[in-house]
Formats: structure tokens, sequence, C-alpha cells
């Protein structure tokens, strides 16, 4: 697979993507299965283009692999909480935005190497930073 290489972002584009965290983390948008491009666009007023020209050159990703980071980030966050071990991991994955279960166990395994099932067993057993796959913590992006 041929990587290609971006340009450094720019100070709009960092500044802007500091918006684009702080929208995602204070009003979770992501939890919606519905979300797109075209939501963040409206909420900051925005072009849709510097949006998706900021995740791609700041995170170096594309706006779905963005976004699912904080939903599986989310899934995990729920997993992990006592309060919630009797929720399915159907609920997990539509409160967290997954619009279905394949999409929500075939993108955790990618990003996690362990299936919601199997996340949700070792919670139990030990720390979930430990189960997951080097890079990746509950509390952040790897």
């Amino acid at each position: 697979m041929k990587t290609i290489m971006l340009p450094e972002p720019n100070e709009t584009e960092r500044a802007l993507m500091e918006r684009i965290h702080m929208l995602m983390r204070e009003e979770e948008v992501y939890t919606n299965p519905n979300f797109t491009l075209s939501h963040i666009a409206t909420r900051l007023k925005v072009k849709r283009a510097f949006i998706k020209d900021a995740i791609s050159r700041c995170m170096n990703k594309t706006l779905g692999a963005y976004v699912n980071e904080y939903r599986v980030i989310h899934a995990m966050d729920v997993m992990s909480r006592p309060e919630n071990a009797s929720l399915t991991l159907d609920a997990i994955a539509c409160a967290s935005g997954f619009s279905n279960r394949y999409c929500f166990y075939s993108i955790f395994k990618e990003m996690t190497g362990l299936t919601p099932t199997e996340f949700k067993a070792c919670i139990v057993h030990g720390s979930k930073n430990e189960v997951l796959q080097p890079g990746y913590h509950v509390d952040g992006f790897g």
C-alpha cells in the first residue's frame, strides 16, 4: 500500500482541529449514528472541505476513522463502568453511535484487537488498558 505524505497542518487547521475535538468531547456528537461531515460544518459554521482537510492533515486519518475512534473509546468507557454491567452489547453499540452490530464488532476488533465481548470479559478480571493493542487506551487516542 502506498503512503501519501500530506503537508504539515497550518495554524488555521490546527485551530479548527481543536474546535472539532472540543465539539466531539463536549457534545458527543459522534453518538448520533447518522452523524456526517455536514453536522460538524453546520455546527462550527465552517465549510466541509476545511473540516475534511483539518482532520486529514492534523490527524492523518479520514473523518470516518476519526469518528469511529471516539465511538470505540465511548463504548469501552461505557463497558468499563460497573453500573452498566447489565447493558447489552447492542445497547452499548447504539449508545456509542454505531448504526449496527456488525460495524460495532468489526471496528471495535480492528481498533482494540478484541471483540466487544472479549473486552467486556477482560475488564472484569483486570485493567482495561492492559487488554488493548499497544498504543490504545480508554483515556485518549493512541
